[in-house]
């Protein structure tokens, strides 16, 4: 069993943390009860979909699998780094603190959003925490690291997974959304 004690994120329903034996690595435990959807098993589900799409794979980290921690069962994610070995930060970081332009917020969020719409891949949040800014050697990118797939399995979700005209309207909406934010720094 791991015993996870260094937080170093929060949503409204889970933690994420740094993995005790990796810290490439983070593990994400569940929090809030109260509902009767495991947004873990969401995430692995559909990261098994669209793991096939390479292209989609430098947008989204890998999932690992399943580990026992002193917080419930958690799902171990590689952690999105910079090329330096340092955490990367969010896109509402990097533009509250002036690290990356609007114009190179909009490139970022054009060249993701082109992959997922044209695999079909549904991006349904689009706070701009979900989304990390990865700084490699020669360029930035933008890595999904919540608000993938689906929240919860209905009716939409069925739409969504087997017809990608639903999956990219979602999308479509994130992206403007998400747009919409970074525009707002242009003002």
């Amino acid at each position: 069993m791991l015993i996870l004690k260094k937080k170093i994120g929060q949503g409204s329903e889970r933690d994420c943390w740094t993995h005790p034996l990796n810290p490439r690595l983070c593990v994400k435990t569940t929090r809030n009860f109260k509902n009767d959807r495991n947004q873990n098993c969401l995430d692995y589900y559909y990261y098994k979909k669209i793991s096939k799409y390479q292209d989609a794979m430098l947008h989204v980290p890998r999932i690992i699998g399943w580990e026992q921690t002193d917080h419930g069962s958690g799902l171990v994610v590689e952690r999105v780094l910079n090329h330096d070995g340092s955490p990367s930060y969010s896109l509402n970081h990097h533009m509250l603190c002036k690290k990356t332009t609007p114009q190179e917020a909009i490139r970022m969020i054009q060249s993701c959003f082109a992959v997922m719409l044209r695999h079909g891949i549904v991006v349904s949040d689009e706070c701009p925490s979900n989304f990390l800014v990865q700084e490699l050697e020669q360029q930035k990118r933008l890595v999904i690291i919540d608000g993938l797939g689906h929240r919860r399995i209905n009716i939409k979700s069925y739409l969504r997974d087997h017809f990608r005209f639903y999956a990219n309207q979602k999308t479509k909406e994130t992206k403007n959304h998400l747009l919409y934010y970074t525009n707002c720094f242009s003002r």
